[in-house]
C-alpha cells in the first residue's frame, strides 16, 4: 500500500453513454494521489476502446479487460490489483463532487476511521436532483455506537424519526481502509446470487467495523437510468429478495448484531417489495399487474417478515400500501 495513495475501482459494462462523464469527475478531482483502476467487465459496446483512450491520456488510469463476470467480481478484480492505502468503488453511469475525495480523505484520516461515509444526490433522468443528506449527532462513532447507530441507519432509516439520518448501504457511498479490507480479507458477494449485493457484502463486513467517519454532505451523483436491470420486473423478483433477506438475517445472527439491525432488516425488505410493485405496475399492464401482485400478497415469507413491523410513523402512502399488502388486496395496491 502507498501511504496517501487512493485508488478508485469502475467497474463498466455498456456504459458508454455515460462512462466519459463518469472518468471526467474523477480526473477533476482536487486530490490528485490517485489511482484509477477501470474494469472491463467484458462490454459488448464500445467501453473497452474508450478505457483504453482514457489510460493513454492519463498516467494514473490503468485498465483491466476481463470476461463478464458481473459487478461483483470487477470489484474484487479492482481489490486484487490496488495499491491505495484507500479505496473507493463508483458506478461507471454515475458521477462524483470534485472534492469528495479531498474531503474524505481528510475525514478518514483525522478520525482515524476504517470507512467514511457521505450523502448522496438522485438525479432523475430529466436532470431533477433530489439531495439525501446525513443527519448524524457527531461526526464519528466507534466501537458498539457503530452497530448501536450508524449500521441500522445504513439498512433503513429510523422511521420514528422526523429528520431522518440519509446514509446508505452502498459500496458508493463510502471510502473504505485498504487495511480493513486486507485485514479481514474481505471481497464483495456477487450480484448473480443475491439481489442485493452492496448489503449483504457490507453486513459481513462490518463485523470488522470499529470506526466510521460522516461527511454530512452529498457528495456523489447516482443517475436514474432507465435501461437499468432495476427498471425491468422478473417473475423471481419476489424469490430473490426472499433469498437475500434469509441470507442477511443469517448473517446478522452469526455476526451478533442486536434487534434494531435486524428490525431494519424488515423495513429493508418492505422496501424492496415495494419497489417491486412499482416496476411491476410499470411494466405490465393492469390485468398482468394484478395478477403478479395477488403472488406477492400471498407469499407466507413475505407476511412473516412485514407481521412484525410497526408504520405508526410511516408517511401515509407507505400505511396505505402496508395495509393493502396485509389485507391482500391487490386492486388497492395497484391503484395507490
Amino acid at each position: 500500500m502507498q501511504e496517501g495513495l487512493v485508488t478508485i475501482i469502475l467497474p463498466i459494462y455498456n456504459t458508454e453513454k455515460y462512462l466519459d462523464r463518469c472518468v471526467n469527475s474523477v480526473l477533476c478531482q482536487s486530490y490528485k494521489n490517485l489511482e484509477i483502476i477501470l474494469i472491463d467487465d467484458g462490454s459488448s459496446d464500445f467501453c473497452a476502446s474508450k478505457c483504453d483512450e482514457w489510460e493513454h491520456r492519463d498516467s494514473r488510469i490503468k485498465v483491466i479487460h476481463k470476461k463478464n463476470e458481473g459487478l461483483g467480481e470487477a470489484r474484487n478484480t479492482g481489490i486484487k490489483n490496488a495499491a491505495g492505502e484507500y479505496i473507493c468503488f463508483f458506478d461507471s453511469d454515475d458521477y462524483i463532487d470534485p472534492e469528495i475525495i479531498e474531503k474524505a480523505i481528510k475525514s478518514i484520516k483525522r478520525n482515524n476511521a476504517d470507512i467514511v461515509i457521505w450523502g448522496v444526490n438522485e438525479v432523475s433522468s430529466s436532470g431533477k436532483i433530489r439531495r439525501f443528506t446525513p443527519y448524524t449527532s457527531k461526526e464519528v462513532y466507534e466501537c458498539d455506537e457503530v452497530h448501536a447507530v450508524i449500521l441500522p441507519d445504513l439498512i433503513a432509516p429510523d422511521p420514528t424519526m422526523k429528520k431522518k439520518n440519509y446514509i446508505r448501504m452502498s459500496a458508493w457511498a463510502c471510502m473504505f481502509s485498504m487495511n480493513l479490507i486486507f485485514t479481514c480479507r474481505w471481497k464483495f458477494l456477487s450480484e448473480r446470487q443475491f439481489i442485493s449485493e452492496d448489503v449483504i457484502s457490507l453486513l459481513h463486513l462490518y463485523r470488522n467495523v470499529h470506526r466510521v467517519a460522516v461527511i454530512p454532505e452529498c457528495l456523489y451523483f447516482y443517475c436514474e437510468n432507465d435501461s437499468s436491470l432495476s427498471h425491468t420486473y422478473r417473475e423471481d423478483r419476489l424469490e430473490k429478495i426472499n433469498f437475500c433477506y434469509d441470507a442477511c438475517m443469517n448473517v446478522c445472527e452469526q455476526a451478533g448484531y442486536n434487534s434494531e439491525v435486524k428490525k431494519r432488516m424488515g423495513l429493508w425488505y418492505y422496501s424492496c417489495i415495494v419497489g417491486a410493485l412499482k416496476t411491476l405496475v410499470s411494466c405490465k399492464d393492469g390485468k398482468e399487474s394484478i395478477s403478479s401482485i395477488k403472488n406477492i400478497t400471498t407469499d407466507s415469507r413475505f407476511h412473516k417478515v412485514i407481521g412484525d413491523l410497526d408504520f405508526c410513523k410511516e408517511p401515509l402512502t407507505r400505511k396505505i400500501i402496508y395495509t393493502a399488502l396485509k389485507s391482500k388486496n391487490a386492486v388497492l395496491i395497484y391503484t395507490v
